[in-house]
């Protein structure tokens, strides 16, 4: 997505992060929260902006097979405890995010928003239209719903604009 919108983007090791950008040898840097922490980013950046544009989400997998050995009254149970298990993992998640930008805020990190006008331009670059098209197109040729994990994605982020026409 970052050059898809124009950037540059080059992987750097995570211990690698925090020298780059305080000796400006880097322009910028995403990252998790949990990084901030763990590697003290608050010491060289001032502020940070929250994209929600790399979005994260919590839930569990099992493989088709196995899910059909399972016998129908033992696949209701797995699906049930595991959307359950889905959701409150992700309420954790939340949490956990939450718990690290209020130890960000604390160190004095100021938070801004990621102004709507410009996730709009984002999700408007051809470009990034085509990652998830193509993500799309990449899931449904092998059988898998493509389409409708991606709806759901989108829809439970409160994107759903984001889903290509026609799909």
């Amino acid at each position: 997505m970052v050059r898809a919108i124009g950037g540059h983007p080059t992987f750097i090791p995570a211990s690698d992060t925090y020298t780059g950008l305080e000796r400006g040898t880097v322009d910028g840097a995403i990252a998790g929260w949990e990084w901030g922490k763990r590697y003290a980013f608050y010491e060289v950046v001032p502020q940070v902006i929250e994209t929600d544009v790399f979005l994260q989400y919590g839930f569990n997998n099992v493989s088709l097979s196995a899910l059909r050995k399972m016998s129908e009254a033992d696949r209701k149970i797995f699906l049930e405890v595991g959307r359950r298990v889905s959701i409150e993992f992700g309420e954790a998640m939340k949490k956990e995010r939450d718990d690290y930008k209020d130890f960000m805020r604390g160190k004095g990190v100021k938070i801004l928003p990621f102004p709507a006008e410009e996730k709009a331009k984002w999700a408007d670059f051809p470009e990034v239209k085509g990652l998830i098209k193509g993500w799309i197109d990449q899931q449904n040729a092998a059988g898998r719903p493509g389409t409708e994990v991606m709806r759901t994605f989108l829809d439970n982020f409160g994107i759903s604009k984001w889903m290509p026409p026609g799909y």
